[in-house]
């Protein structure tokens, strides 16, 4: 059976290819794209020592480099028909409230990594907390959802 720490560098690693997939979706739209390092908190350390600053950055003329955070979820939506929630997560309170007004953009992408949802950090003031079992810790936590009107989708892949 694997360990809470086993589950978090596993969850890790796997949400590294939905990352690279939207970076290479912005690179190819002409946008400069910076990946941090991932790394993960060894064992027994204070994992906020190694909390990341973000997923990705893009560079922007106007506004500089905006920070991206990145989702992949297990669901084959590719549009607001096909999604079967009113709402989408966001993410968990606490990571929303230590990133907030820092995050540029939320992109959740779909089991396949073909579409995505991208969810503005402008739109904040439409979000509300709901709380939720969390798969990945198994227990009730507070999440951020945005409501579905507030969502744009699009196709990443050509």
């Amino acid at each position: 059976m694997a360990t809470t720490y086993d589950a978090f560098t596993d969850r890790l690693n796997k949400s590294r290819p939905a990352m690279f997939r939207v970076a290479e979706w912005i690179h190819r739209k002409g946008r400069s794209v910076y990946i941090p390092a991932i790394i993960a908190a060894p064992k027994g350390s204070d994992w906020k020592d190694y909390v990341d600053d973000g997923d990705l950055f893009v560079d922007d003329d106007v506004k500089g480099r905006l920070k991206v955070e990145v989702k992949h979820v297990n669901i084959d939506f590719t549009g607001p028909k096909n999604w079967p929630y009113p709402s989408v997560i966001v993410s968990g309170k606490g990571t929303i409230e230590r990133n907030m007004g820092t995050v540029e953009t939320y992109i959740i992408v779909n089991k396949q990594m073909t579409h995505a949802m991208i969810v503005l950090g402008e739109t904040t003031k439409h979000w509300y907390i709901k709380r939720m079992f969390a798969k990945n810790t198994q227990k009730e936590e507070d999440f951020y959802l945005c409501p579905m009107e507030h969502v744009i989708f699009t196709k990443i892949v050509e």
